[in-house]
């Protein structure tokens, strides 16, 4: 199961990433209009009877222990900084502090 969401780019996350100007159209041509959130639940070796209780389980982990993270108020600043992070390292081929 793959849970998804999408977070629209903000011109006030791409200040904290790089305050000059010149870095921040750079970093919204590379980073685009939006970002994604993908989380991957799996469970491996689940019985074909156990499917949906075990699907229930994971969902209820994913609630319990990640949405309010993902609905505080600072998570779609976090994650365009991440996101931007991990795209200036791959072209980098360094590690970059994420501001």
């Amino acid at each position: 199961m793959v849970i998804r969401g999408r977070v629209k780019i903000q011109p006030e996350y791409l200040q904290a990433i790089c305050p000059v100007n010149p870095c921040e159209q750079e970093a919204k041509e590379t980073l685009g209009a939006e970002v994604v959130y993908r989380r991957e639940l799996t469970r491996i070796g689940v019985r074909e009877a156990e499917k949906g209780k075990t699907i229930q389980k994971l969902l209820g982990s994913f609630e319990e222990n990640t949405l309010s993270y993902l609905k505080h108020s600072a998570f779609p600043e976090k994650l365009v900084r991440h996101q931007w992070q991990k795209l200036a390292e791959e072209l980098t081929g360094k590690e970059v502090d994420g501001g």
